[in-house]
């Protein structure tokens, strides 16, 4: 009975290092599948900006102009607590029926208070298109904190 245990054991650790090794030194992907976009995006910002930045997702509506574009992320890039704003293009095939022309995320710095870690002032700017329309966040369609669009949110419209 011992000797089933021992080897049992050890056929397990053979099984993990051989598993460790695939992993670390073929860099084999681990996934059955391709990562889920959104996964490998927020991969990719944790590790440009680190764990002190938090993105907030903005669905930017389809017949929006270059224009007002630009000039929402340079509105957001002017509060201190921005530290980038990215643009990210909406893939071609979503799997979702939802459809945006573009996502800006801006980045901003966790702080103590405000929403789940976010900034309070960023939040507010945000809501503005609710109230007025000639805000420059008029033109996005849906937000989130999460990475995909809500529909619990009632903002913009």
């Amino acid at each position: 009975m011992k000797l089933k245990r021992k080897l049992a054991f050890v056929f397990l650790v053979i099984i993990g290092v051989f598993i460790g090794y695939l992993i670390v030194a073929k860099n084999t992907n681990i996934w059955p599948y391709h990562k889920p976009e959104l996964l490998v995006l927020e991969e990719k910002l944790e590790k440009k900006y680190g764990q002190d930045y938090k993105p907030i997702y903005l669905y930017i509506k389809t017949d929006s102009s270059d224009e007002e574009i630009i000039l929402l992320k340079n509105k957001l890039e002017q509060y201190p607590e921005v530290i980038a704003v990215e643009v990210v293009p909406w893939p071609k095939k979503s799997k979702s029926e939802y459809s945006a022309a573009l996502r800006l995320i801006p980045m901003v710095k966790r702080v103590s208070g405000g929403l789940e870690g976010y900034p309070s002032d960023v939040l507010d700017f945000l809501n503005e298109g609710k109230t007025d329309p000639s805000s420059p966040t008029h033109i996005i369609s849906n937000w989130s904190l999460r990475g995909e669009p809500n529909d619990f949110f009632d903002w913009p419209y």
